[in-house]
């Protein structure tokens, strides 16, 4: 089994994504200048991940493809306890632009104002609103 060479990991995750500056790509119809990875997807947030080699270990480490991107092409490692907030609402964008620096609380934020937060995203049950209508204040519950 032979795999591609890749001369460094620029090269690397150009390979693995969708990227045109100038042209962009459509999704589901709409123009979008997002750089969407196409390698592998994590189950828990749907983010691009890639699997690199780190000074000191042995086995390869899993990383998520839009903060390697973003370090790779801000030039500073994130800190730690950093998260990075996506502008453009795609998760599987890796474009350096379309990512800002920020915390877990401002992250959270951005994505209930969006309408993209998990919570958001979960179907509603008869159960829920019962629940809601008994905590709502001057309910007879």
């Amino acid at each position: 089994m032979s795999g591609r060479r890749y001369r460094d990991i620029f090269d690397r995750l150009y390979f693995n994504s969708a990227i045109n500056e100038n042209i962009g790509i459509y999704i589901r119809g709409a123009w979008s200048p997002c750089w969407l990875w196409l390698g592998n997807i994590n189950r828990e947030g749907g983010y691009g991940k890639i699997a690199i080699r780190q000074e000191g270990k042995k086995l390869p480490v899993a990383v998520l493809a839009h903060r390697l991107s973003h370090e790779l092409h801000m030039g500073r490692k994130l800190l730690k306890g950093e998260q990075l907030r996506h502008l453009c609402n795609n998760t599987t964008c890796i474009h350096p632009n379309h990512t800002v620096p920020g915390t877990g609380v401002e992250n959270t934020a951005d994505q209930y104002a969006r309408g993209s937060h998990v919570n958001q995203k979960r179907r509603r049950t008869k159960f829920d609103e019962e629940v809601s209508a008994e905590r709502e204040p001057g309910s007879d519950g």
